[in-house]
């Protein structure tokens, strides 16, 4: 599964499959939840130095996490934000600086 991280912020969150988390104690689902939520704060706290490098101030940027569902098995992480926010036609949006932390190689 491919996963994308853009500098966009948002709240913590805990996204896991039926499947698996059919197969979780509440033990498991307690401990998933606490490791994304030091996660997260670890991702916010590098979104913020990111923002601040390029000169942004406060929390006025977005971090989210794109996981495609589908087709998307080889697809490099650009293609994956531009059909996530639905670029193709329109182009990226003007007033936003959209940064992929994972850009393909």
């Amino acid at each position: 599964m491919t996963r994308l991280w853009l500098t966009l912020d948002a709240a913590a969150g805990v996204a896991v499959d039926n499947e698996r988390e059919k197969d979780m104690t509440k033990d498991d689902k307690k401990i998933l939840d606490d490791q994304i939520r030091r996660w997260t704060t670890g991702i916010n706290d590098l979104a913020a130095k990111i923002a601040a490098a390029k000169g942004t101030t406060g929390v006025n940027y977005a971090l989210i996490l794109v996981t495609p569902e589908g087709d998307y098995e080889d697809v490099a992480p650009e293609l994956i934000a531009e059909d996530a926010l639905r670029v193709m036609n329109h182009g990226w949006p003007d007033g936003f600086d959209i940064e992929i932390l994972n850009r393909s190689n």
